[in-house]
Formats: structure tokens, sequence, C-alpha cells
């Protein structure tokens, strides 16, 4: 699980709040300080925003805008 989000960004502190109390393991990538992991997250998403979080599990990439936790959680557990 990626999170792309920002220190100044709310949503993204609730969000990672969220998963951390669920025990789901998560990386923070500041949008700010790499800007290029971003864009590159963008293009493969499809969309712009943040929070924006890749759940990656096995071969299946899933997007998830917004501050979801109920969806990062599905996506982590291979739910639909």
């Amino acid at each position: 699980v990626t999170i792309y989000g920002a220190s100044w960004c709310q949503p993204c502190k609730v969000l990672e709040a969220a998963l951390k109390a669920r025990k789901i393991p998560f990386e923070e990538v500041d949008v700010d300080q790499n800007p290029q992991a971003y864009a590159m997250a963008k293009k493969a998403s499809g969309t712009n925003g943040i929070p924006l979080t890749l759940v990656q599990r096995g071969g299946t990439m899933r997007w998830i805008l917004g501050a979801d936790p109920d969806a990062v959680e599905r996506a982590y557990r291979g739910e639909s």
C-alpha cells in the first residue's frame, strides 16, 4: 500500500491514522518532496488529487482516490 499525499493534507492524515489503527502497512510518498513519483501515479491512475492510494496485490493494482480507509482495506484484503 502506497499513499501519495502531503504533510499539509488533513484527509491524508486521517487516512494514515485509520490504516495504522487497522494495522495495514503502508508507505508514504510526499507529493511536494517527490513530484516526479506523483506525476507517474497520476498518469497510471488516470486521476488527480490526494490522498491517492495504490494497493498492489499479486499482479493487481488498484487506485483509490480520497480518504477511504474501507476501500483501502477491502483492496488490501483482496475483496471487491
